[in-house]
């Protein structure tokens, strides 16, 4: 709901509104504000990453409180801890992102959820432990969701230093894209993640079951978001010194104008 609030202005094709005109960028200009501008294409992917582990991480939960630590009636509380680890780490997440970078400060976040999901994967631990180490890991997960908007915001200035066109429309309304991918992509693999150990409603818990739950609740996520950060990292290149020298020379571009 936060998501479609924020992005409702730029609606869905990216239409703007330009002294009370409405305009629609041709769909070559739309890909080519993709293609040429490489932060944004690494935002998307470890957005993409982020995203979809988290809808793994959630599907396969009820498959690990059940087999793993015994603990079916602790999910509830569980997804709640979650949440408020979500929220808490949203809160704070400007003044870290102030002090240090958004990039930087999106890829720590996300390191601190990669290692409490490799340690959750790695250690057998009790429900009580297992929790700890999944809220204090979401918190990493949480800290993105206040950066993402900022972060898109800096791929429009990018773009329009590179190619003389700002079309923010249509390249904020892209902040929805990897959500919607990641929905789709997460159902293929949890599915084949329990089909690859045979798991049927309700059978008894095998070795091969215990560790294809593992695997799927916090390896494979572990390693989705890895590959997305590897890429962010290349990829995003707008550290606040970068950002103000591009938004000192569109200003001066438009000056001279």
């Amino acid at each position: 709901m936060d998501l479609f609030l924020i992005t409702k202005p730029y609606a869905q094709t990216g239409v703007q509104k330009v002294g009370g005109v409405t305009e629609k960028p041709p769909i070559s200009e739309m890909l080519k504000q993709i293609v040429v501008n490489p932060p944004l294409i690494g935002l998307m992917l470890v957005e993409l990453g982020r995203y979809l582990g988290r809808f793994i991480i959630f599907g396969m939960a009820f498959y690990y409180f059940k087999y793993i630590i015994n603990d079916v009636p602790g999910l509830a509380l569980f997804m709640t801890g979650l949440t408020i680890a979500q929220i808490v780490a949203a809160a704070v997440a400007a003044p870290i992102a102030k002090k240090f970078g958004e990039k930087y400060t999106y890829i720590t976040a996300m390191a601190i959820l990669v290692v409490g999901l490799l340690v959750v994967w790695a250690m057998p631990l009790s429900a009580g432990t297992f929790k700890m180490v999944m809220f204090i890991a979401y918190l990493g997960y949480g800290l993105p969701d206040s950066l993402n908007v900022a972060m898109y915001s800096a791929t429009v200035d990018y773009g329009e230093w590179k190619t003389g066109k700002n079309i923010r429309g249509f390249v904020m309304s892209l902040i929805s894209f990897p959500i919607k991918a990641a929905v789709f992509v997460r159902s293929i693999i949890i599915a084949a993640v329990l089909a690859s150990v045979g798991y049927v409603a309700d059978m008894a818990a095998t070795p091969e079951l215990i560790t294809g739950i593992k695997n799927g609740f916090a390896l494979y996520p572990a390693i989705i978001m890895i590959i997305g950060m590897t890429l962010m990292f290349g990829m995003y290149s707008l550290t606040p010194k970068r950002l103000r020298e591009i938004q000192n020379e569109l200003k001066q571009r438009k000056t001279e104008a």
